[in-house]
């Protein structure tokens, strides 16, 4: 004899009741890389934002150190830092996804090749701007100071 519950209904679930569950959430599931799309290029342009401060950071702690200046470029999704006098690569570059659009501009918004940081702190003044999926960011360079900081959105 079958185990039946109070009510006299058989226990447990019926094979369309299971049935229902799974194709809820199938589409569900369906869903979520959707809405991770959605959110991946907002992070990725503000993680680029803080990588930069950091390489930033480095590259001017490196020319105070060498007592030489080092210029930072853009080529190819890729910013590399570099021995002004001899051309040599410091540290590795940074790299971003080919989804991101990344321009170094200076203070009249105009494309530079290159932003100098010399020894005594002070840097070329210019802006490095990033844009992937219509959220954007920049983080630019204080020429005396040579302060480095996440320009806010407005």
């Amino acid at each position: 004899m079958p185990r039946t519950s109070e009510t006299g209904r058989s226990a447990g679930f019926t094979l369309l009741e299971l049935m229902v569950v799974i194709a809820i959430l199938v589409m569900i599931a369906a869903l979520f890389p959707v809405a991770l799309d959605r959110t991946l290029p907002g992070r990725r342009v503000s993680a680029g934002c803080e990588q930069l401060v950091s390489t930033i950071h480095e590259a001017e702690g490196a020319s105070i150190v060498s007592g030489r200046p080092i210029t930072l470029a853009l080529q190819d999704h890729q910013l590399t830092a570099r021995d002004a006098a001899t051309g040599v690569r410091l540290g590795r570059a940074l790299s971003f996804a080919v989804a991101t659009h990344i321009q170094l501009i200076d203070q009249e918004s105009r494309p530079l090749s290159r932003l100098m940081l010399y020894p005594d702190g002070s840097a070329q003044a210019g802006r490095i701007e990033l844009e992937d999926g219509g959220h954007r960011g920049a983080v630019a360079i204080s020429p005396l100071t040579g302060r480095v900081f996440i320009v806010p959105e407005h």
